[in-house]
């Protein structure tokens, strides 16, 4: 019995099938010319030889139908039998389709709750340095009008220059808070982002995703381009061309990470809050 190889090929099938049509071919030639020669001696050794002849034709002719047969259903088996095993070795080693599903990266940022509760504390603490600013500006801007009423001398030179000092102070003061201020919303960003990583990922593994991209296929080319070499650095910004809405997960991680949020102490916004004010975290349950 010839046993099947999981790894054959449909050309080796079809190279075994062709050898047993030309065996049962060769076989079948071989017992006609057996049969022929045996008929024309027993024709010449009277009739009862003629009779016996022809028997053994008939059962020569059975036979070779008989065994053609046979053949004929080894081969198919062979070639169901091993086409049979090479589906099953395909089947085991295709992979699973990959499921795709897309968000607006600008949109989950928008809709977060944690970036609406650190906007408010970004603005608590712009507010601060503004009304430093405001003070001092208050201060020199007395200081210079006493200066103007002074007589010159010597103390007004003096406090001239104390003057200056406190406007170069000022304008130190006001760039540093600028600094600041742009330092804490970029680690504000960064912060969001890593809790979008980490968030995308357990959406992903919960409904089976195998990637999540970040569509951009509302990207415009802004109007502000001048030149040709900015819109076509636009263009080639842009890693996704279509997508179908149905691949978007967008409002499926707001919520995730929303609840999660609030799961943790944070607050939902508030719009009733005047502006500056930072919003009381609420109780985890």
């Amino acid at each position: 019995m010839i046993e099947p190889r999981a790894t054959e090929r449909p050309s080796n099938r079809s190279a075994r099938w062709a050898a047993c049509q030309r065996l049962m071919c060769a076989r079948s030639c071989a017992m006609d010319r057996e049969q022929r020669v045996g008929g024309v001696s027993l024709a010449g050794g009277g009739g009862s030889g003629a009779h016996a002849g022809g028997g053994r034709e008939a059962r020569g002719t059975r036979g070779l139908w008989a065994m053609a047969v046979m053949l004929s259903v080894a081969a198919l088996g062979v070639v169901a039998s091993t086409s049979g095993v090479a589906h099953a070795v395909a089947s085991r080693l295709a992979p699973p389709p990959t499921i795709v599903a897309t968000i607006d990266l600008e949109r989950v940022i928008n809709g977060l709750h944690e970036r609406w509760a650190k906007e408010r504390e970004l603005e608590v603490l712009k507010r601060k340095y503004e009304d430093d600013l405001k003070r001092r500006e208050s201060e020199l801007k007395t200081e210079s009008e006493l200066i103007n009423v002074m007589a010159p001398g010597p103390q007004r030179e003096e406090r001239a220059e104390g003057f200056e000092e406190k406007a170069v102070d000022g304008r130190v003061r006001s760039e540093l808070f600028e600094r600041r201020l742009e330092a804490r919303r970029t680690q504000m960003f960064a912060s969001m982002y890593k809790s979008i990583l980490k968030a995308s990922a357990g959406l992903a593994e919960a409904n089976g995703y195998g990637l999540i991209l970040s569509a951009d296929d509302t990207l415009q080319i802004p109007e502000t381009a001048k030149t040709a070499q900015e819109a076509r650095a636009v263009i080639a910004s842009r890693r996704v061309i279509f997508q179908s809405r149905s691949l978007d997960v967008t409002e499926d991680l707001i919520t995730l990470m929303n609840n999660q949020w609030i799961a943790e102490g944070g607050a939902a916004p508030d719009k009733s809050l005047p502006a500056g004010t930072i919003p009381q975290p609420s109780k985890a349950r």
